[in-house]
């Protein structure tokens, strides 16, 4: 029996949410190939996986900070913040 929302999407129930839950521990599956078999996307899953969806069924927490896209910083400003840092790091020998 599936179970669909209003627009005809799957819906995820708990029973589902701790399949999915178990078929993490098989390394050799992907988020898609889980999300392809319930019919959500592969960042359904991923949130699954991360504690981001589903958290109270799963007992997953997330991590602080879960929304990446946040605290995602440009390569440049990487290297800048580096070569700061190595020069601060260089002037204490002075």
């Amino acid at each position: 029996m599936q179970e669909t929302s209003k627009n005809g999407a799957h819906k995820l129930t708990v029973e589902r949410v701790k399949v999915i839950q178990q078929l993490f521990q098989f390394e050799d599956i992907k988020d898609s190939d889980i999300a392809g078999v319930f019919g959500v996307s592969r960042e359904s899953i991923n949130h699954i996986r991360h504690g981001i969806r589903w958290a109270d069924v799963t007992g997953i927490q997330p991590k602080t900070g879960n929304n990446f896209r946040q605290y995602t910083i440009k390569e440049d400003t990487i290297k800048q913040q580096m070569k700061d840092a190595l020069i601060n790091h260089i002037s204490n020998f002075r």
